[in-house]
């Protein structure tokens, strides 16, 4: 527990305590939570070093190449990823071209998605704090820039879903795929949100999500990647040698039964709300479970989970404690959820152990700005 890991581990530490001494000021203040842990989470984000972050790499030099660029027909021309980020690089440029200004602008923005999701739907703010924190999903905002943009984007056009306003949900989707491709793939929750699941709808979609990931993903795109893409870029397929892919499809299949069975099992007692709740979420995991199916042979295909996955967990498990009135399995569900991620935390996505090649997203050891501390 102690090394490399330490800052991230006592930061979480520090985090229960700074969340609950918030929470327990005054009775009516999920606001004063999400702005003082927002700002928390923002200046660590924001102001850290130029190498923390090891998509960083990738991302400056762009960042750079675009400031010189000369009007925003220019930057298009110089950028190489999607338009509406390369848009985004010129107008943070326009203000001012040093990276560290760059990393400030992107964490401001990259963190007000997920608190405006976590004080509009989440029923324990706290716990959907540390449960973000845990993980992984804030010090991935290190990392994947501009799938960071793109979800709090998403996050911030998600109550265009619930609220079922078709146009300006999708021109959030559309805006966040400029920013980041993988967003694209969420067009496909408003059909499936539409009403609450019944079980033959729930199995046939499961069912049927199963044999197109197989078919097209495994079958024909497999086979073209395989014949083609391989010969170029070789680390597009194939990336399933540790047997993450598989593993964490085994661990969101296990999560999908579990809320299946207490989705069904409760459904007839809960009001129309609650219910469409509930089958919204069971719509997302059953999603993120049918797409992590693929993400074996495709590797970028697990980041098109993060969109349903961190508002799943962060969001629903807090709306699942709610809503379950037994005493014993409301203490197991927070036991459990806290298990696997303080798990996740310490041994996984926060571990610096050479020996088996961890800390590939170059977080560990943190830098404040530009003088080592840690």
């Amino acid at each position: 527990m102690f090394g490399f890991q330490s800052f991230y581990t006592l930061l979480f530490l520090f985090l229960f305590l700074y969340v609950s001494a918030l929470k327990g000021a005054t009775h009516n203040n999920i606001k004063k939570v999400c702005v003082w842990t927002y700002a928390l989470l923002f200046v660590i984000a924001g102001f850290r070093g130029l190498t923390v972050g090891g998509d960083l790499d990738n991302y400056l030099p762009e960042f750079e190449m675009v400031s010189r660029s000369h009007g925003f027909l220019g930057a298009l021309k110089t950028g190489w990823h999607e338009p509406g980020y390369v848009i985004y690089l010129k107008l943070v440029s326009l203000v001012s071209s040093d990276p560290h200004f760059f990393l400030i602008m992107t964490a401001l923005i990259s963190l007000i998605g997920p608190f405006c999701l976590f004080k509009k739907y989440s029923r324990d703010v706290v716990t959907s704090i540390l449960l973000y924190y845990a993980m992984g999903a804030y010090t991935n905002t290190f990392n994947n820039l501009r799938q960071s943009l793109a979800l709090s984007i998403f996050f911030m056009t998600l109550p265009y879903l619930f609220n079922r306003k078709l146009y300006k949900y999708l021109l959030g989707v559309v805006l966040a795929t400029t920013f980041h491709y993988s967003a694209f793939s969420m067009l496909i929750l408003y059909p499936l949100t539409r009403k609450p699941l019944g079980l033959k709808q729930t199995l046939i979609y499961a069912g049927s999500g199963f044999v197109i990931s197989y078919v097209f993903f495994y079958r024909l795109l497999g086979t073209a990647s395989q014949m083609v893409l391989a010969k170029y870029d070789p680390d597009v397929i194939m990336e399933n040698a540790d047997g993450s892919g598989y593993g964490l499809f085994a661990f969101h299949t296990l999560i999908f039964a579990a809320v299946f069975i207490f989705y069904f099992v409760n459904k007839r007692r809960w009001n129309g709300v609650t219910e469409q709740t509930m089958s919204t979420f069971l719509t997302f995991q059953m999603a993120t479970m049918i797409i992590q199916f693929t993400a074996p042979m495709f590797h970028s295909m697990t980041r098109m989970t993060q969109y349903l996955f961190i508002p799943f967990y962060t969001i629903a498990i807090p709306y699942i404690h709610s809503v379950i009135k037994n005493l014993m399995m409301k203490k197991c569900l927070y036991i459990v959820s806290f298990a696997y991620a303080l798990y996740r935390m310490v041994f996984q996505i926060y571990a610096c152990n050479p020996l088996i090649g961890s800390n590939n997203q170059n977080n560990i050891p943190y830098i404040f700005w530009d003088i080592v501390i840690f």
